[in-house]
């Protein structure tokens, strides 16, 4: 096993970063976390994997490969957070939830569950702002985060402690219309 730990996620488009940007900005998220998620790190995780041998990986981007779904729409919706103390651990934009990504999250975490993903509550799609709280002061995130892009591709990260950037893109895994035969 390598330290490296590793997520399926779908990346948010650069054309969208400012628009993520402007709302960690305007939230003044640098002022009460500790890590404001770097632009180029936003997405929304499909499923935690953590490590992974090198025939574990060769392994997985083999199966994550073979998976079929068609390209939707994402949207966020709102503002919220993670955590019931009195500043939220996490601070996030709510992903609406839709079919297609159901669907895709179900099929991906079928496949990463035989890797030794783990999944300790249930799925909330998300896009995160800023984790680690370093205030203890009753404080609450709320507003519009109404945004929509879409999504032609889920991909394999590797997580790259202590790095900024911290995520890796090590394989894209396109999604296609099935074609009929």
């Amino acid at each position: 096993m390598s330290n490296a730990h590793y997520f399926v996620g779908i990346p948010v488009p650069s054309k969208y970063h400012a628009y993520f940007i402007n709302l960690q900005q305007t939230l003044e998220l640098e002022h009460y976390y500790r890590r404001v998620t770097h632009a180029t790190d936003l997405h929304c995780t499909l499923s935690f994997i953590g490590e992974l041998s090198s025939d574990q990986l060769q392994q997985l981007k083999q199966l994550l490969s073979e998976l079929k779904g068609k390209p939707f729409s994402m949207s966020t919706t709102e503002i919220a957070g993670f955590g019931e103390g009195k500043i939220p651990r996490v601070v996030y934009t709510v992903v609406e939830g839709n079919q297609a990504l159901d669907e895709l999250e179900q099929k991906v975490w079928a496949v990463t569950s035989r890797f030794g993903a783990d999944r300790k509550s249930p799925y909330v799609p998300h896009v995160t702002l800023a984790k680690r709280a370093r205030q203890i002061e009753d404080i609450r995130f709320t507003g519009q985060a109404q945004i929509c892009w879409e999504v032609g591709e889920f991909c394999l990260f590797r997580v790259n402690k202590g790095m900024r950037p911290s995520y890796e893109q090590i394989a894209s895994f396109p999604l296609q219309l099935e074609l009929l035969q």
